[in-house]
């Protein structure tokens, strides 16, 4: 036999070898000695737990600490579950009852390439006990638990209200057969409040079910190693109430919903440390702040901004913000409206609008904010003592340039991405004519990478190189509010912001 054929043939079962073992990697064998119940038709109680797949661990990509969160379920529990690829690698979400992996899992998820590739299950837990969640593929470092009506040692609850502490919030809720409402009318909204902050909550009931109103911190109900807090467990009697204080100390999102209808009754809590107002707007052509067409609106990371926005033609608008691995959000509105976000992570977000006229601007959520003031001279700019110093920062800082007019000349400061001047691709960030000192501006290092910053009179003498490292913080959620109907709970892998509105009479 030719060494030709006998290379052919050796490729020939390397391919069949290598789809043998990815259809084993994909279908572990199993003992068919346990499975789950098919879903009854009646079920009432459903819940949405999203897992990233990633070596490291389940749910790694929300932090480490978050990595194999222990699962909390009552029994008769609907768990609609959520795999989403994380990593690149192949992955299975095999489910057995004990404390650790058994052959008798049932694989109730299989995912693989490319990353963002999502798959769904939907299991049903009839029995009490302890289960283990787990990777085929990865035992030793994706496996988690499973407590259905079981106590668990280390689950979360909202810290306890220092003594002494004041009380500086109140929220009425009425709980409904359908839905949670405000005392506006606003079906399951999301409320705002600083870190910090102790809530006294009043629960109404309205309907004659049984219900239980129940906060948990994370954008999901009883997920991330955390159970139900505060719960109020009503009466069925109509118009009763019950009140609890609820202290949220730690930044975040937090979820809170009815036990008895989850699906229809989750709304959102956002804690965040610093608040911001800005008034927009609405023109014939477009959203404009100041009376200009062209800005940006720099927020500190952990921030709830809220966007006052006046229409001065009295037409509807639609907004959106989208960009820099958000899903877009959209709001529409008209007369006076009055628009809440949260922004629990740094972000790049563009903010613009349909009518009458499209309109783009900025929303910079920075983690870090300098100072640098440059003096541009005819030999380069120079930065404390030093003549085109490289620059450092990391991703998410946002910068205020002085530009110092050492030379008493036209002079422009500009920066683009890479590590040599762009004629034609820059962003002016401060410019200064002769006779007049200095000029202020701000530039948002919303990537990683080297960037150009240089003078535009002076080229070939002002310039430096700004490299801006990468920024390490956990991935998290992004909840949209569309169209005025309750905020949905879409994960997403990337952060983004958090859009509400609400109208104002």
């Amino acid at each position: 036999m030719s060494s030709k054929a006998t290379g052919i043939i050796f490729a020939v079962l390397i391919v069949v070898a290598s789809g043998f073992f990815l259809s084993y990697e994909l279908n572990v064998p199993q003992v068919n000695s346990f499975s789950f119940p098919p879903v009854p038709s009646n079920a009432t109680r459903f819940v949405d737990i999203t897992l990233y797949a990633e070596q490291p661990g389940w749910d790694y990509n929300l932090g480490p600490s978050h990595a194999n969160p222990t699962l909390v379920f009552q029994v008769g529990t609907v768990v609609n579950f959520t795999v989403i690829e994380a990593d690149t690698l192949i992955h299975n979400l095999a489910i057995n009852p004990g404390t650790s992996e058994a052959s008798n899992a049932t694989i109730v998820a299989s995912i693989a390439p490319p990353t963002g590739s999502i798959q769904k299950a939907q299991v049903y837990f009839d029995s009490t006990g302890i289960y283990t969640y787990w990777c085929t593929v990865h035992p030793t470092t994706m496996v988690g638990l499973i407590y259905v009506n079981k106590t668990v040692s280390s689950v979360y609850s909202l810290p306890p209200l220092p003594s002494g502490y004041p009380v500086n919030y109140s929220q009425t809720l009425t709980i409904g057969s359908n839905s949670i409402t405000n005392s506006s009318g606003g079906v399951n909204p999301s409320l705002y409040y600083p870190t910090g902050s102790a809530v006294n909550f009043t629960i109404v009931q309205g309907t004659t079910a049984n219900s239980s109103f129940n906060i948990a911190a994370g954008s999901a109900e009883s997920s991330f190693n955390e159970t139900a807090v505060n719960s109020t467990v009503l009466t069925n009697v109509k118009g009763t109430g019950a009140s609890f204080v609820a202290y949220f100390r730690d930044a975040g999102v937090y979820t809170y919903w009815n036990a008895y209808n989850p699906l229809k009754t989750e709304g959102h809590i956002y804690i965040a440390d610093y608040q911001k107002t800005v008034l927009l707007n609405v023109t014939p052509a477009g959203i404009t702040l100041n009376g200009s067409l062209h800005f940006g609106i720099p927020v500190m990371n952990s921030s709830n901004l809220e966007l006052m926005i006046s229409d001065s033609g009295s037409i509807g608008y639609n907004i959106s913000i989208s960009g820099n691995g958000l899903q877009p959000a959209y709001v529409k509105g008209n007369a006076n409206t009055i628009f809440n976000y949260s922004f629990q992570s740094p972000v790049l977000a563009a903010l613009s609008t349909t009518t009458p006229v499209v309109s783009s601007n900025s929303i910079f959520v920075f983690v870090t904010e300098v100072s640098v003031a440059l003096n541009a001279t005819l030999s380069g700019f120079v930065y404390s003592g030093l003549t085109n110093p490289n620059l450092y920062f990391t991703q998410y800082t946002l910068v205020n340039f002085t530009l110092v007019n050492s030379d008493n000349l036209n002079n422009t400061l500009v920066i683009n991405g890479g590590t040599s001047e762009n004629q034609s691709g820059y962003t002016t960030v401060a410019s200064v004519t002769a006779g007049n000192l200095s000029s202020q501006g701000y530039y948002f290092f919303a990537y990683s990478g080297n960037y150009t910053v240089w003078n535009t009179y002076h080229p070939l003498a002002d310039v430096l190189l700004a490299q801006v490292s990468a920024y390490t913080a956990s991935a998290s959620q992004f909840h949209v509010a569309q169209n005025g109907g309750a905020p949905s709970s879409t994960p997403s892998i990337f952060m983004a912001g958090t859009a509400w509105g609400s109208k104002k009479y």
